[in-house]
């Protein structure tokens, strides 16, 4: 369990240019709501629009950057600053990994009504941890003697196909929108429930460890062995038909935009409001028991602050023995709302505002931002902004829009400087994306 805790926090901690759509790329948006992303995927501009590839990437690492927690590193150690970290821990702390990749989009418009069809391919996961889980395997149990600590972590993970139908109207000043999208899983892992209780009786040193603990995982994923070699199933096993699989699930997007007055604009959008059923190639690893071991001392699963990859004992499974059956689960999805305001003080000049909350398992990811946008000529946009998420400190963003011909292609990122420093960045987004106006 050390391991896998390593493999995220570091994975998560050195790939700092990676959450899934930037939350704050309406910056651009026009008066009309015509960059808005949920409408001009079903209203187009003009009559008749593509998007040929969109791709946005992020990561949140829960305030814990690679330079907070790494010392040192090399093949086969890996030596960490295990007490500096313990002391930045919250009570329950997130990381949190998603890429989407949207393949094609097309849109068609008559009149003041839209429609239009998104396939899009979408990895997220969110693996929430409480404070004392890190402390045990990294510092012992010796400082929790005559207490009951948490020790169960939270994960929902899946990598998936949606094929989304929308359609939208405009009426009057208002835009709205709205997407049915059609889910199958590739892989999935989730926890139903999450009570591992640990308490150091403080005359023998007996360990209690209290369990109602279930965990499912589906497709690329397994749990028979959490050394990093064994997490993941042989891609060779797995072949195109896969993409199309009997893990079924259903989501809605909505969104609404308004022109509120001629200079004031603001737009809000709920996505993932939904579910993936998985019942292929599914394994159900649960433990309902109370477990005693004597005189056990946990610091015989830690090498002061540095861990050996290879040998590395699976030291949470070694110690709560799940059982193992086959079965099926439902994973409910982490649901997004984003709201957004622009006042156009002239048609060069824009100031931005909005917020932007997800509820994940264990945690709620929420941030704030406030920008500007400057159209220097009518082929051009440009916008920074600076952007606070819970578990990160300020963020600077950069996004930039260009049209040519009938051709849009955007970019930008709600933390630049992950770019220029990746070592000490827990928080960063990137997008591009090109669509065809006709």
């Amino acid at each position: 369990m050390k391991r896998l805790l390593i493999i995220c926090l570091t994975l998560l901690s050195c790939v700092p240019f990676l959450r899934s759509q930037s939350a704050y790329r309406y910056l651009l948006d026009d008066a009309d709501g015509n960059i808005f992303k949920q409408e001009s995927g079903v209203l187009p501009v003009n009559k008749f629009s593509i998007t040929a590839g969109d791709y946005s990437l992020g990561v949140l690492s829960g305030g814990i950057s690679y330079n907070n927690f790494i010392k040192s590193e090399t093949e086969n150690l890996i030596e960490i600053d295990a007490q500096n970290v313990y002391n930045d821990l919250q009570d329950a702390n997130l990381l949190s990994f998603q890429t989407e990749l949207k393949t094609l989009g097309i849109s068609y418009r008559l009149g003041k009504v839209g429609v239009g069809f998104q396939h899009s391919i979408t990895a997220f996961n969110y693996f929430t941890y409480p404070k004392e889980l890190f402390g045990t395997l990294f510092l012992g149990n010796a400082q929790y003697i005559g207490k009951t600590i948490p020790l169960g972590p939270e994960l929902n993970s899946a990598l998936m196909n949606s094929f989304g139908f929308g359609i939208g109207a405009e009426l009057s000043r208002v835009k709205i929108a709205a997407k049915l999208n059609l889910l199958t899983g590739l892989a999935g892992a989730h926890t139903n429930r999450t009570k591992l209780d640990l308490y150091t009786d403080p005359e023998y040193y007996q360990l209690r460890l209290t369990t109602d603990y279930e965990a499912a995982t589906s497709g690329l994923l397994n749990l028979d062995s959490l050394k990093s070699s064994k997490i993941l199933a042989t891609l060779g096993n797995y072949k195109l038909s896969d993409a199309f699989s009997s893990n079924f699930g259903l989501s809605v997007d909505l969104s609404v935009h308004a022109r509120l007055s001629e200079k004031l604009s603001g737009g809000v959008s709920l996505k993932r409001l939904g579910y993936i059923d998985f019942n292929k190639n599914t394994n159900i690893y649960s433990s309902n028991k109370v477990i005693s071991y004597d005189g056990l001392d946990l610091s015989k699963y830690i090498t002061k602050d540095s861990v050996a990859v290879e040998g590395l004992l699976d030291s949470l499974q070694d110690l709560v023995k799940f059982d193992k059956k086959q079965g099926s689960f439902k994973m409910k999805l982490a649901p997004e709302v984003q709201l957004y305001a622009k006042y156009h003080l002239n048609e060069k000049l824009g100031l931005f505002g909005g917020v932007y909350f997800s509820s994940v398992p264990g945690k709620s990811i929420w941030s704030a931002s406030g920008g500007v946008s400057y159209t220097p000529v009518s082929l051009i946009t440009l916008g920074s902004n600076i952007t606070y998420i819970n578990g990160s400190v300020l963020n600077i963003g950069l996004h930039g829009m260009l049209n040519i011909w009938k051709v849009s292609l955007q970019a930008g990122s709600d933390n630049i400087l992950a770019a220029i420093s990746p070592k000490n960045a827990t928080f960063a987004t990137v997008y591009a994306g090109v669509k065809f106006n006709f």
